[in-house]
Order: C-alpha cells, then sequence, then structure tokens
C-alpha cells in the first residue's frame, strides 16, 4: 500500500509499487475506480468487505516477502554475535553468526577459520570487516602479516603496530614471567604452568635447529623439562633472580652434564656440547645475543592491549628469526587465552600469510597444542592465503591449520577453477560446496557492487555477499589507488579517521 499527501507523489508512489510487483513476476493491473474500496479493504479487520474479484491469489510464501522484506536467517536470529552481511540476490541485509550460534548447533567444534581467495578477491577486506565487527564486540585481535592491510584498522580502534625493521629488529626476553606462566602451591610451591613449559621447550628446539633435537624423540623434550624445571627452581630458591636467557645458559653449563649422568641418557641420543656450542649464538657474548636477552620496550604490556598488528617485513623470509618471532606471538597469545577475565570474549589471532612458519616441526607441534587449547579457551586462530595449494602442499601445515579449522571461508576462486578438484579433496569439501563456491561472483546483480563469499562450516555452506557502508570501505580498503585517496583525505582532516571516512563517503557519493 502507498499513502500519499498529495496528488504530485502519486505517480511516483504508484511506480514504485508496480516495478516491485514486476520483480515479483505479477503484472500489476491498475483500478482507479476502487481505490477507495481498496483503502478502506486494506484496514485491518476491514478486507471481508471487499468483493472476490478484488483479491489476489498468492502464495504464502510471496505474501509474507511483501511485509517482511528485510531480516536474518531464522537459524541466525541473535543480534548480540552479529556479523553484518547481504543477501546474494537482494541485497538485503542479514546477520549472521560466524560461530557461537554453529556451536551451539554442534555444526563445528573449534573456531579455527581458514580464509582463501585468488589474487584480488577481496580476503583483507572480509578480514578487516570481521575483526571489526569482533572487536565492537569486545573481541581482541593479534595480526600476523608482511604487508599494511590492517594499517587504519588498527590505528581506528587504538591498536598498537609493531614493525620490524632492520634497524630496529624484535627483541625478547622469553624467561621472564608473569602471573599466567606460574602456579602456586596450596603449600606455597611455585612451578611453571604446562602453557609456559611447552613454550620454552620448543624455543629450545627452534634455536638449536638440530634434527635430533625433533619432537619426536621423547627422551629429548624430557630432558629438556627436567632442565627448565630445574633453572627456575634454582633461581626461586636464590636472592637474586635474573630470569633471562644468559642466566639460562650459564645454568645449563653447569648442571646438563649432571643430568644426563643421572639419567644414564648415551651421548648418541643426546649431545650436550653440540646443544651447548648452538646455545652459544645466543648469549649476549653471541653473534645473536641482543634476541633472547633483552625486553623489547615495544612488546611489553601487549596482552592488556584489545588489537596488535605485527608487521614482519622482509622477517617473515629469514629461515631462523622468523619461526622464533611466530613463536613469540604465539605466547601472547596464549597469555590471552589464559586470562580468567578474557573467557567469555573471542581472543582472535590472525596470520596473513605467514602461516608459513608452521612448516617448522616444532611450531607445528606447539601450534597443534595451542588449537586445542584455543577451543576450551574461547580462541580463534585464522589463516589466509592467496595461495591456496600451500594449504595442502605439506603434511605438516594440512594437520596444523586445515584439521584444526572447522570454518572455511571462500571468496573469488575463478583462479582455481582448472584445479579446484584437487583441493575439494584435499579440504574435505562436499560437492554443494564446491559448486556454490565456483558459483562465486557469476551473474551478481548489475545495480549491486558487493563481493560474494562462501562460508563453510564443516559439511554445511551458506552464501552471501560483502557490502559496507562506504565509511566502512575507507577503512577496510586495500587497493593502492583508493588508499591514496585516503591517505589525502586523512591528511586534509588533521588525521582525524571519522572525518576522513565521511569525506571518503562523499568524495564516491560525488563520483
Amino acid at each position: 500500500m502507498g499513502i500519499s499527501n498529495g496528488r504530485e507523489n502519486t505517480n511516483r508512489i504508484s511506480n514504485t509499487i508496480t516495478t516491485a510487483f514486476k520483480r515479483l513476476r505479477i503484472q500489476p493491473k491498475y483500478n482507479t475506480l476502487d481505490r477507495k474500496n481498496l483503502f478502506f479493504g486494506g484496514v485491518p479487520g476491514h478486507s471481508i468487505g471487499l468483493p472476490t474479484e478484488l483479491f489476489l491469489p498468492m502464495a504464502s510464501d510471496m505474501a509474507a516477502s511483501l511485509l517482511y522484506f528485510e531480516g536474518g536467517p531464522k537459524e541466525f536470529s541473535s543480534f548480540e554475535e552479529k556479523f553484518r552481511l547481504v543477501d546474494r540476490i537482494t541485497g538485503r541485509p542479514l546477520y549472521v553468526s560466524m560461530y557461537r550460534e554453529p556451536e551451539k548447533k554442534h555444526w563445528i567444534f573449534n573456531r579455527g577459520m581458514l580464509v582463501a581467495s585468488g589474487s584480488g578477491g577481496g580476503k583483507s577486506y572480509w578480514i578487516n570487516h570481521y575483526i571489526a565487527s569482533e572487536l565492537r564486540k569486545g573481541g581482541e585481535a593479534i595480526l600476523m602479516e608482511d604487508g599494511h592491510s590492517y594499517d587504519k584498522l588498527t590505528e581506528v580502534f587504538n591498536g598498537v603496530i609493531l614493525e620490524h625493521r632492520d634497524n630496529a629488529p624484535f627483541t625478547f626476553n622469553p624467561f621472564l614471567l608473569d602471573s599466567h606462566d606460574v602456579q602456586v602451591s596450596d603449600l606455597g610451591k611455585k612451578r611453571l604452568t604446562e602453557g609456559k613449559l611447552l613454550f620454552l621447550v620448543t624455543l629450545l628446539q627452534l634455536i638449536t635447529n638440530e634434527d635430533r633435537m625433533s619432537k619426536e624423540s621423547e627422551v629429548k623434550s624430557t630432558l629438556l623439562e627436567h632442565l627448565i624445571t630445574s633453572y627456575y627452581d634454582t633461581q626461586w630458591q636464590s636472592e637474586r633472580q635474573h630470569f633471562k636467557f644468559d642466566s639460562f645458559f650459564e645454568f645449563a653449563k653447569t648442571s646438563l652434564f649432571s643430568l644426563i649422568r643421572t639419567y644414564s641418557i648415551s651421548q648418541e641420543v643426546f649431545d650436550p656440547h653440540v646443544f651447548l656450542f648452538l646455545l652459544q649464538k645466543y648469549h649476549s657474548t653471541g653473534v645473536r645475543g641482543k634476541l633472547l636477552n633483552q625486553a623489547d620496550e615495544r612488546l611489553t604490556g601487549l596482552s592488556t592491549k584489545k588489537l596488535v598488528y605485527f608487521k614482519l617485513g622482509r622477517l617473515i623470509d629469514n629461515a631462523l628469526l622468523f619461526p622464533i618471532t611466530a613463536l613469540m606471538i604465539m605466547d601472547l597469545f596464549n597469555k590471552k587465552m589464559q586470562d580468567p577475565g578474557k573467557l567469555t570474549i573471542n581472543k582472535i589471532l590472525a596470520v596473513d600469510e605467514a602461516w608459513k612458519a608452521l612448516e617448522r616441526p616444532e611450531l607445528a607441534h606447539y601450534f597443534n597444542a595451542q588449537s586445542r587449547m584455543a577451543r576450551k579457551l574461547g580462541g580463534q586462530p585464522i589463516f589466509i592465503s592467496q595461495k591456496v595449494d600451500d594449504f595442502v602442499a605439506s603434511e605438516i601445515i594440512r594437520d596444523a591449520i586445515v584439521v584444526n579449522s572447522h570454518i572455511k571461508v571462500f571468496l573469488d576462486m575463478r583462479d582455481f577453477s582448472a584445479s579446484f578438484d584437487r583441493i575439494q579433496a584435499l579440504l574435505g569439501l562436499g560437492e554443494k560446496q564446491k559448486q556454490l563456491i565456483l558459483s562465486l561472483n557469476k551473474d551478481t546483480p548489475e545495480d549491486r557492487s558487493f563481493r560474494e563469499v562462501a562460508i563453510c562450516w564443516m559439511d554445511r555452506v551458506k552464501v552471501y555477499g560483502v557490502e559496507t557502508s562506504l565509511e566502512e570501505r575507507c577503512i577496510y580498503e586495500t587497493n593502492p589507488n583508493d588508499c591514496e585517496t585516503i591517505k589525502q583525505l586523512h591528511k586534509e582532516h588533521q588525521e582525524h579517521w571519522p572525518l576522513t571516512a565521511k569525506a571518503y563517503a562523499f568524495h564516491k557519493t560525488k563520483k
């Protein structure tokens, strides 16, 4: 029903209603003689007075669509956890629960997410949109990337940007302890938490970089656990406690050989001379002496920040330093998960292309342990790539990422249409999922500018459109040309993001 307060709007309203009916494939019939009867018949309770010829037979679903055009899918009704997408056919807004409702319905059993697309498929835009939605709901996030896709998002949400540079590299003190690392018994005896102990064992395996020190050997891992535990027991008993790599190395030089003799471990199983030689490099007198001996001021207090963005730069190609840095970042994620005050919020670790660090067996083992913990503590690891084959190229990566990702998000996959059968088999996708994924961005409405996305919750799949306001697009956009325009507008508006976003929206509307 269209109601106007003057004759001048009647034609416009009539045309609008006519167009709406034609979209439903209903040919409207104009009737000006019965307008009075139609008006009073439209008042609730008065329709009984209409003559039969004025009734329109209509299917119930079609009739309901005339009354309720906008709304969300019936299975996702909670707006408290909403993530705004749009219907791929009509463009109407939808509010989708990415993990809470699927968890309740047992569609998924962990929140791990894999995001894949071809080059320029919109994966960075999607991640920006998703993380912004989670941050607004109280969530927290750690981002790892070697580009600049999340600069604006981090600034808008008052996050911290940490960039590795050759003249200012990341440095750490992994042996420092905080409240998340120590447990105290009823008798007052201190001991390391299981998470901290596993972290330090993994670190020592990484920096010694020796095949014989691999995770497959329980003997060697157990020996390292004894060494680390003894180190902290000795430090706690002393009046002067210096938790850093140098003091651990000095303790290892004096205690390792007696520990080996006590447990009768042969040199073929574990060579202490080689082990100490490899550790020497990270002593303050060694060539890597700064890496593990000083606390980087940029890294202090990060567990309290809502959004932390690590820009890894050329570090991502450093086979020695990158896995160590990735391990430290995952330890920060672990501390967020262990914080009892953050148990009910979503805690995200988004790894954009940088997941290649998991090619190291030690890190894959550590990440698998963290994934099991994340499932229980409200953590969500997200892995993003435009090279989908890389997810399954390595058995280690496949087991560490794919198996632990019950949510799989696909954007434009036309680059992989010829080889998708292999991807389908390795990722465990069904035939319906394959068909819908390959249908993305085909035959989209000409008057809509959104990209499409397929979301798979294990064996289920739904397709949506990704469309935001122009103000949001200003924050999420990664296209170089648009980013240059945004940079100029940001400068003109004294680097005030709300004003910049409004100016960008006006600029796009004017065009």
